[in-house]
C-alpha cells in the first residue's frame, strides 16, 4: 500500500516532468524559444508562400537563390501586373506549377510572343483549358503509370518520387505524354519514366516552352527529400539565372472557395480529414495538455477509484502488546532494583491465564479444591502445580534473584506448552524470525513516470513523422520493467538458516549463517562475508529509511568471528 506521502510526491514529481518535458520539447535555449515550424495541413495546395506538405515554398526558395543578384522572383496576379512588372521587349522566364491552368487567347499569345523572342515559358499541369490545349496538342491523351511511386530519369541520375498524404503512401495516375498528341513532335526529352516522357522542351523561335507533367514533384514534402531536391535543382538549371522570373499565378484556376481546383485526377484519398483529433495536434499545448488530463485520470482510477468508506465498519487490528509488556517489566526492575517485583508480575500473569484458560481462580482457593480441579482440567499432576506454585508465591523475597526469576519464567513456559496455552502454531510463529527488507518505493515509481513519458513522447514524435519516436517506445517500456521488477522484487530475506539476496535479473542468491565470516555496517553500506571469500554489499540507499534501520539492528546482533 502506498502512503499518502508516496502519493503526494509522485503526484508533484509526475508535474515536474511534465514541466520539464514541455521545456524540452518546445526548444527553450539559453532563454530563447526556438520557433518550430509544423503543419498537418494535407489539403492546401501549390501555394507559393505555403510551409505545408503540399506547398511550393521551398521550390521558390531553391528558384529565387538561383538567380543572380540583378533579378528575382515576382508574382503576376493579374494581367496588369504584366504590363507594370514586366519590360518591353525583356527576356524573362515564366513559371506556373499547379493542377488546372487558364488564359484569355490573347494573354497566352502574347506570352508565346515573348517566348519568340527569347523568353522562357514553363507549364507543370495535370489539366489545361482547351485554348490551351489547341496550341500544344492535337487531341487530349496521356499515358500513365498507377502507383504510389514513380521512378524519374533525368540527367542521366535516377530518382524516386512518392505520392504522401497525411504521412501515407497513396496510389495515383503518373501521368506523361503521348508522342502523336503533341503539335511540336521535335522535342527534348529532359526526363521520363517507363520511356514515357513527362518533362520536355520546345525550341519556339528564339525561346523555349517547357511543359511538365506532374506538378506534384515540386512538393515541399518532395524537394525535403534527397531524391526531390536534386530533381527540382536539375529543373532550375534549366532557366538562365540572368533573367527575371515571373509566376504566372493570374493563370491558377479557383473554384468557388478561393482554393485551387484539384477535383480532377484526386480519387477517394484526397478526402478531408475533418477528425477532432487534427485540433489537438495542430497544436502542440492541447496536445501535452490531452496527454495530460489523459495520465491524470490514470492516476486518479489508481489512487482514488475506490470505496472512500468501507460498507461494514471496520474492527481495528488488535494492538500487539508484547514490546509494552518487556517496557514495563523493564522500567520496573530498572525502577526498584528487586527482582521480587518482577516474580509479584509473573504471578499476576499466571493468575490470569489459568482463570482464562480453565476458569479456575487461583486467588482464592479453598484448601486444595481448586489445585486439584486445575490438575484434572490440565492433565498435569498435583505435585507439579504445588511446586510450580511454591515458586511463584513465594514470602522470602532475599531469596528472590535473576536466577530464580529466570527459573520460574522456564517453568511456566513449559507449564503453557504442555496445557497448550501457547499452541505449537504460535510457537512456530515466535520461533520463525523471517525478515523482509524491500527496496525504496519512489525510485521504481519515478521510472514507471520517465518510462510512461517516454511511450507518450514516442507516440507524438511518430504523430510528428519524426522517426526518433520508435527508438523511445523500447526504452520506456524497459525502465517500466525495470521498475516492476523493483517492485516485485524484496531486497534481502532473512531466516533462521539463510540469508537471500534477490538481485534485479537474474536468480535469487543463497547464503547459509553457519557459513558467516563477518558482517559490519559502514556508513553506506553493510559488507557481509561468508566462507569461500564470498562478500557481498547491500546498499543502504536501496531501501527505505525503516528497512535499514532495522537491517542494522539486525546485523550488529549477529555473531562476529575473529
Amino acid at each position: 500500500m502506498i502512503s499518502s506521502k508516496n502519493k503526494i510526491a509522485l503526484i508533484l514529481g509526475f508535474f515536474l516532468l511534465i514541466v520539464l518535458l514541455l521545456w524540452a520539447v518546445d526548444g527553450i535555449s539559453n532563454g530563447k524559444k526556438i520557433e518550430i515550424f509544423r503543419s498537418n495541413n494535407w489539403h492546401r495546395k501549390y501555394q507559393l508562400k505555403d510551409k505545408d506538405p503540399y506547398g511550393l515554398f521551398l521550390f521558390n526558395e531553391i528558384l529565387a537563390a538561383h538567380l543572380d543578384s540583378n533579378h528575382s522572383v515576382k508574382n503576376i496576379n493579374k494581367w496588369s501586373d504584366y504590363d507594370s512588372l514586366v519590360k518591353e521587349k525583356e527576356k524573362s522566364t515564366y513559371i506556373f506549377i499547379g493542377h488546372d491552368f487558364q488564359l484569355l487567347n490573347k494573354e497566352i499569345d502574347t506570352l508565346l510572343k515573348d517566348v519568340e523572342n527569347g523568353s522562357d515559358l514553363m507549364i507543370s499541369f495535370y489539366d489545361l483549358t482547351s485554348n490551351l490545349y489547341d496550341r500544344f496538342f492535337n487531341y487530349v491523351d496521356f499515358d500513365y503509370d498507377y502507383s504510389d511511386s514513380i521512378v524519374v530519369y533525368a540527367n542521366n541520375r535516377k530518382h524516386t518520387m512518392y505520392n504522401i498524404h497525411q504521412t501515407d503512401t497513396v496510389a495515383m495516375k503518373w501521368e506523361a505524354f503521348v508522342n502523336e498528341a503533341l503539335v511540336d513532335s521535335s522535342f527534348e526529352s529532359l526526363s521520363s519514366f517507363m520511356e514515357m516522357s513527362n518533362f520536355i522542351k520546345i525550341k519556339r523561335g528564339k525561346g523555349h516552352i517547357f511543359l511538365h507533367a506532374n506538378p506534384q514533384f515540386y512538393f515541399n514534402y518532395q524537394v525535403l527529400r534527397k531524391d526531390g531536391f536534386y530533381y527540382s535543382n536539375f529543373t532550375i538549371n534549366q532557366f538562365s539565372k540572368h533573367r527575371n522570373v515571373y509566376w504566372l499565378e493570374l493563370g491558377r484556376k479557383m473554384d468557388n472557395e478561393g482554393k485551387e481546383n484539384t477535383t480532377v485526377n484526386e480519387g477517394k484519398d484526397s478526402k478531408k480529414d475533418d477528425s477532432l483529433l487534427q485540433l489537438f495536434f495542430k497544436n502542440p499545448s492541447l496536445l501535452w495538455a490531452m496527454l495530460t488530463a489523459i495520465f491524470g485520470f490514470i492516476l486518479f482510477i489508481i489512487f482514488r477509484a475506490k470505496r472512500m468508506r468501507p460498507v461494514v465498519p471496520m474492527i481495528p487490528p488488535k494492538r500487539n502488546m508484547t514490546t509494552a509488556f518487556a517496557d514495563t517489566i523493564t522500567s520496573i526492575y530498572y525502577q526498584n532494583h528487586s527482582p521480587y517485583g518482577i516474580l509479584k508480575v509473573q504471578r499476576k500473569n499466571f493468575y490470569h491465564a489459568i482463570h482464562k484458560h480453565f476458569y479456575i481462580d487461583l486467588t482464592r482457593r479453598n484448601e486444595d479444591r481448586e489445585i486439584r480441579l486445575l490438575a484434572e482440567k490440565s492433565n498435569v499432576s498435583i505435585e507439579s502445580l504445588k511446586e510450580l506454585l511454591a515458586l511463584i508465591e513465594t514470602k522470602e523475597s532475599f531469596n528472590v534473584d535473576e536466577r530464580y526469576i529466570a527459573n520460574v519464567a522456564t517453568q511456566q513456559r513449559e507449564f503453557y506448552l504442555k496445557t497448550g496455552i501457547i499452541s505449537n502454531f504460535i510457537l512456530n510463529r515466535i520461533e520463525k524470525k523471517d525478515r523482509i527488507f524491500n527496496r525504496i518505493i519512489w525510485l521504481p515509481m519515478l521510472l514507471i513516470l520517465f518510462g510512461i513519458m517516454m511511450i507518450l513522447v514516442g507516440f507524438y514524435y511518430l504523430t510528428q513523422s519524426i522517426g526518433m519516436g520508435i527508438l523511445l517506445w523500447p526504452i520506456g517500456i524497459s525502465w517500466i520493467t525495470i521498475a516492476v521488477l523493483q517492485l516485485k522484487k524484496p531486497l534481502v530475506e532473512i531466516t533462521n538458516e539463510q540469508l537471500i539476496l534477490y538481485p534485479i535479473f537474474g536468480k535469487k542468491k543463497t547464503y547459509n549463517w553457519e557459513d558467516l565470516v563477518d558482517a559490519v555496517n559502514g556508513n553506506s553500506a553493510t559488507l557481509i562475508t561468508f566462507s569461500g571469500n564470498r562478500i557481498i554489499k547491500i546498499n543502504y540507499w536501496e531501501m527505505s529509511r525503516f528497512d535499514k534501520s532495522s537491517f542494522q539492528q539486525y546485523i550488529s546482533n549477529l555473531h562476529k568471528f575473529e
